[in-house]
């Protein structure tokens, strides 16, 4: 995306036709505009050019403060929109053009789009422009809290004529969608204190959810998304909100506990309960249950809570990812096709907000041959390559050293699987079944010589030959997906993953 000169744009809009202003504007990166966002933008500029900005008469606001904007800047996969962005060296403008709304929603808006921008270390500068009053708001701190103060187009001039311009030559590059995606889990402190915004993706099903939740209606509604989506977020979220407004929450998680949630629990008095002891509560304390992670459930207590929820007459919310299966036995039991048929509704989270595309993009091409190569800067991938476990072994120690989450393929229960003795480091790390929801900055997976491309192209392992409880596939695709922003993949005796690596890395785009 480029910047551009707002009274170009408008000139561009007033002459040209309207084919030839579309590819204009697609030149700098700029979606097609509507009538009512070109009309409030005009009444801006004539604003602007009337104002006196120093004390000479005849200097009005010109060409420099109407100059090199981003105009329409979304942040990639969060999908977070700004009408107009202005960048200084030491600080950052925002205005957003309104042809008519309320000092509540514009507030609101203001106060987000701080919040977006506070990572970029600037002063910030965020002001609403509302055409149908011909006012000026911009946010203000006062007394520790952020309001609106209605101001002149003479202090707003004042303030752009003072910005020396920075000139960034990608402004993608400066937003890292990590920044502003709060697990429960890893940062329960900020989900717990709102420090983390959702996406309008994740708004829109939260107002369904909350929404069915009050009238008598039926039991149990669906919510599914595949790794980093940002599930866990939305379903806590909701579960925080309906706490707020006095609701008796339920959460069972289909799984081991992990730190963040035994700290809700702990120092905010959550119900979150693993799925042995969550199935056996007495349902008529609650006015909904949530179950966390319900692709790995057991039927009978699948079955034993769909007709607790039902003799209570509460809600039940069912949140899942039918890929992230961990053992071959719960792939058999397609809890999915139960879930999907108890449900009313079935709720999809489809937008990958997680995961940084070049970190999905190789994922995805991993995992399936047949994928065509994406051109991307994989400059957050690492692979090495080892001919042995021991070697192999001794890389992993090394980087969970320098702070990469290196994470076991689970140990068995009843036997000793082969993956165990080659590279496993014993009592330190974590495993696939103890990360469930949990995200991290640096992941290590490792690749040994088992897996390979089926006749489809996917990426698979044996399904006889070798005995073994867990889903070692299942295992892996549950640890590549705990990654915010760097992998690691250590491939052991495996020239044929190696070559799919080299021919991904390899189509890098410069």
């Amino acid at each position: 995306m480029h910047t551009i000169n707002l009274v170009s744009l408008l000139n561009a809009h007033e002459t040209l036709e309207s084919t030839i202003f579309e590819r204009y504007l697609n030149t700098f990166g700029i979606n097609n505009m509507r009538k009512h966002e070109i009309d409030s933008l005009r009444l801006f500029v004539q604003n602007i050019v009337k104002c006196k900005i120093t004390p000479d008469e005849n200097h009005i606001a010109g060409i420099y403060v109407l100059d090199e904007y981003y105009v329409g800047y979304s942040i990639p996969q969060i999908g977070k929109e700004f009408d107009l962005l202005k960048f200084g060296t030491t600080s950052i403008i925002n205005i957003e053009l309104k042809k008519e709304s309320n000092k509540e929603k514009v507030l609101k808006q203001l106060r987000r789009n701080r919040y977006y921008l506070s990572f970029l270390d600037k002063n910030i500068f965020c002001f609403t422009y509302l055409s149908d009053q011909n006012k000026l708001y911009q946010l203000v701190e006062e007394e520790e809290s952020r309001n609106l103060r209605e101001i002149s187009f003479s202090t707003l001039c004042n303030i752009l004529n003072n910005i020396e311009i920075e000139h960034v030559a990608n402004i993608d590059t400066l937003f890292d969608p990590s920044n502003y995606l709060v697990s429960p889990f890893n940062s329960t402190q900020r989900f717990i204190d709102s420090e983390y915004f959702l996406t309008k993706h994740q708004e829109d099903i939260k107002n369904t959810i909350t929404t069915w939740i009050d009238p008598p209606r039926d039991n149990f509604i669906a919510l599914t998304g595949s790794a980093g989506t940002g599930k866990t977020l939305l379903i806590y979220d909701i579960a925080k909100e309906l706490l707020y407004r006095q609701y008796r929450v339920l959460i069972i998680h289909c799984g081991n506990l992990n730190e963040g949630q035994c700290f809700l629990k702990t120092n905010y008095q959550w119900e979150i309960h693993c799925v042995k002891d969550g199935y056996q509560k007495d349902f008529r304390e609650f006015d909904l249950i949530i179950i966390d992670e319900v692709q790995r459930i057991y039927p009978f207590q699948l079955e034993i809570i769909t007709n607790k929820v039902r003799e209570a007459n509460i809600k039940c919310i069912f949140s899942y990812d039918g890929n992230q299966c961990l053992s071959s036995d719960e792939i058999n039991r397609n809890n999915v096709k139960k879930i999907e048929t108890l449900s009313s509704r079935i709720l999809r989270l489809t937008d990958k907000i997680r995961t940084n595309k070049e970190i999905a993009f190789f994922i995805r091409q991993l995992i399936n041959k047949k994928i065509n190569l994406e051109k991307h800067n994989y400059s957050n991938v690492e692979v090495s390559y080892f001919n042995n476990y021991n070697d192999a072994k001794t890389q992993l120690m090394h980087l969970r050293k320098k702070n990469w989450k290196v994470t076991n393929y689970t140990p068995g229960v009843r036997r000793t699987y082969y993956y165990e003795d080659l590279y496993n480091i014993p009592n330190e790390c974590d495993t696939p079944h103890s990360i469930i929801g949990q995200e991290f900055d640096n992941v290590v997976a490792v690749i040994d010589h088992l897996f390979y491309y089926d006749t489809e192209g996917k990426l698979t392992e044996p399904s006889s030959g070798i005995s073994k409880y867990y889903s070692q596939y299942g295992m892996l695709y549950q640890i590549l997906t705990r990654t915010r922003k760097r992998i690691h993949l250590i491939i052991v005796q495996n020239e044929e993953i190696l070559i799919r690596c080299l021919d991904i890395l390899g189509n890098n785009r410069d």
